[in-house]
Formats: C-alpha cells, sequence, structure tokens
C-alpha cells in the first residue's frame, strides 16, 4: 500500500474497531452482570414479601393470603411465581402464575440460607429459581421446616440483554464509522501540506517555477529550504559545465582554425607534424583545464601552460586580426603563464573576424589585416 492516507485510515480503523469491540465486550459483560444482579435482588424481594405475607393458622398450618402484592404472582404465564414445599416435599402452596410448571425435586438448603439455581428443560424456557428453608416454631408444638421457592423465567432477561447488545453494538459501529469519517477530514485537513509541496514540486518539473516559494509547516519547512539550496546549487554546477563547455568549445576554435590553414596550405610535411603536435597539445591543455574550472566552484581559475614546438613557434595574437608565424626547425618559445586567459581572448578574437582567412606559410608572417 503506498498511499500514506490509507495507511493511516487503515490502521486508525483497526485500532478505533479493536478499542471499541473490546469496550462494547466489557460494557456486554458489565450490563449481563447487573442484569443478573438486579433478578436476583427482584427475587430475594418477592421472598421477603412472602415470609411476610406468610402466617400459621390455629392448627400449625401455613396460610398465604389468596392474591399477592405482586401482580404477576396472581397472573398466569406471568413468568414470575412461586412454591412452598413442607418438609417432606410436599408443595402447601402455589400461586396461581405456578399453573402448569413442575419443579425439579431438589436438595433443601440448610435452614436461614439462600441457594439459586438455574432450570432448563427442552420444553421450558430457562428459569432462575431461588429456594429458602425457614422454621416455624409454636409454644407447644413441634417446630415446622418450609421451604419458599421463588422463579422466573429467563427469556425476557435474556432478551433484554440481547436488545441492549444489539443496541450497543450498533451504536459502537455507527460511532467507529464517525470517527472513521472524521479522521479521514483530520488526515485530509493534515497532509494538506505534502499536496502543496507535491504540487510545488510538479509546477517546477514543468518549468513553471524556480523555487519552492510557499509557506509549510514547521515539519517541513527545512526540506523544502534543503530542497531549494539543493536546486540552486545544481543550476549553478549546471551554469558552471555550460559556460565551460561553451569556453572549451571557443578555445578549440584557434588550434582547429590553425590546422585547418596548415592542411589547406602546401606545407611541407614536417613542418605539418610539428603544427599539429604542438595544436594537439595545445588542445589537451585547454580540455585540461576546462576540467579543472568545471570542478571547482571558483571560476577564477589560472593554471600555468608551457606549449613546446620542435623547430616551429606559432604565436597567436587576439585583437583585431590574427597571424600566424612558421619558423625552422630548432627554435623554441615557451607560452605565457596566462596561456587560458589569452585564449579565451583569442576565441573572441577569432568570432568577431568571422570570415577572413588565415594563411601559413614556411619562414615568412601571414596575417590578417584589421
Amino acid at each position: 500500500m503506498r498511499s500514506l492516507r490509507a495507511r493511516l485510515l487503515l490502521v486508525s480503523a483497526v485500532v478505533l474497531a479493536g478499542f471499541l469491540g473490546l469496550s462494547g465486550l466489557a460494557l456486554d459483560q458489565a450490563f449481563r452482570g447487573s442484569a443478573e444482579s438486579a433478578l436476583r435482588e427482584r427475587l430475594q424481594g418477592h421472598l421477603y414479601a412472602l415470609l411476610a405475607a406468610a402466617d400459621l393458622n390455629a392448627r400449625g398450618a401455613l396460610e398465604l393470603p389468596v392474591e399477592l402484592p405482586e401482580p404477576r404472582f396472581n397472573l398466569i404465564g406471568s413468568g414470575l411465581f412461586a412454591e412452598v414445599h413442607d418438609a417432606t416435599g410436599t408443595a402447601v402452596w402455589r400461586s396461581p402464575s405456578a399453573l402448569g410448571i413442575s419443579l425439579d425435586t431438589v436438595a433443601e438448603p440448610p435452614p436461614g440460607e439462600r441457594v439459586f439455581r438455574i432450570t432448563s428443560r427442552d420444553d421450558t424456557p430457562e428459569r432462575l429459581i431461588l429456594s429458602f428453608t425457614t422454621r416455624w416454631e409454636l409454644s407447644g408444638q413441634s417446630a415446622r421446616t418450609y421451604v419458599f421457592h421463588v422463579g422466573e423465567r429467563l427469556d425476557e432477561h435474556l432478551a433484554e440483554i440481547q436488545q441492549f447488545r444489539r443496541t450497543l453494538f450498533g451504536w459502537l459501529a455507527a460511532a467507529t464509522l464517525l470517527l472513521l469519517v472524521f479522521q479521514a477530514l483530520i488526515l485530509r485537513w493534515g497532509l494538506a501540506p505534502l499536496r502543496r509541496l507535491a504540487q510545488d514540486l510538479s509546477e517546477m518539473e514543468t518549468g513553471r517555477t524556480q523555487t519552492l516559494h510557499g509557506r509549510y509547516p514547521a515539519e517541513l519547512q527545512p526540506l523544502a529550504d534543503n530542497l531549494n539550496t539543493l536546486l540552486v546549487n545544481a543550476r549553478a554546477h549546471l551554469e558552471r559545465y555550460r559556460d565551460s563547455l561553451g569556453n572549451l568549445a571557443h578555445s578549440l576554435k584557434t588550434p582547429l582554425a590553425v590546422l585547418r590553414a596548415t592542411v589547406e596550405t602546401k606545407t611541407p610535411v614536417e613542418v605539418l607534424r610539428v603544427v599539429t603536435q604542438e595544436q594537439l597539445q595545445n588542445m589537451n591543455d585547454i580540455v585540461e583545464y576546462q576540467l579543472q574550472r568545471g570542478r571547482c566552484r571558483s571560476h577564477r581559475l589560472e593554471r600555468p601552460v608551457a606549449g613546446r614546438t620542435h623547430g616551429t613557434k606559432n604565436s597567436f595574437r587576439a585583437g583585431k586580426g590574427i597571424w600566424v608565424e612558421v619558423h625552422p626547425r630548432g627554435t623554441r618559445h615557451i607560452l605565457r603563464r596566462d596561456f587560458p586567459r589569452r585564449r579565451r581572448r583569442l576565441a573572441g578574437g577569432t568570432r568577431q573576424s568571422r570570415g577572413q582567412r588565415v594563411q601559413v606559410g614556411q619562414g615568412t608572417r601571414m596575417h590578417r589585416g584589421a
């Protein structure tokens, strides 16, 4: 994936999904535990209400009112029911809502203790049942033991948990999408300087601008300044190399003109060989000088060059005219130390005297007039 924005969005989506998913699981577990605690507290409240309403009659039998304060006990199929068993396990009282409900035989809890259990069958939903054993003592009679059972179906409880879970994860998913949208907008705004930098670079590639002239954030401004410095140095190097090539081309015109004039005239072979060697050496010196000048930062580079002639002497003079002298073997001349600058002036003089003819002869001096 080459897009920085896509990478950040993908990482943000993964982090948000993981964080909100874990948060949803934690909230779901917390709500489930809270709902179960609330259900148990409700059953305990119903149990205490039954204990408060129960009483023994004159014969020592347990009596409960026909209608209980909780309306669901009086409604068949309400899901909330209650039963009271004696010590033998026989049901001595049942709420109207317990019609059609049979409880499994379970061990009686010790007196004064509460026991919660979940019962389930294939044809009936799960139920949470609270059992509590109490002992009733009357004067002159033996103690009576009764077990109170209060139960409630869990289908409504589980449906409530499922509804909460759907609502919770729905809102979390919507929050995730909304946060991703905001994250995308923030990334678009945050990466705008990079896009502007890329546009400025594209304009530089097309030649519309020469430098990065925009204002960038503090994190990108050093990069833009370094790029501008690099571009300025590159242009300076390019101009220097271009000038060096131009100077080299102009400097090579004079030796080439001398060689051409020597070839066009009927010069003896020995003299032609000496002139050729000398001009080749001059051209080699010019090339070396221009290469060294191109590698240096300064444009003012002077290098002394000594030119040797074997049996000939060439004197170059730039001005209104140019002339060449050829002397017999045995003479010798050392070029001046400012040869490169004279050679450049000579090239300029050659450009000004274009169209005139140069003649070379042995033992004579021929020149172009002004």
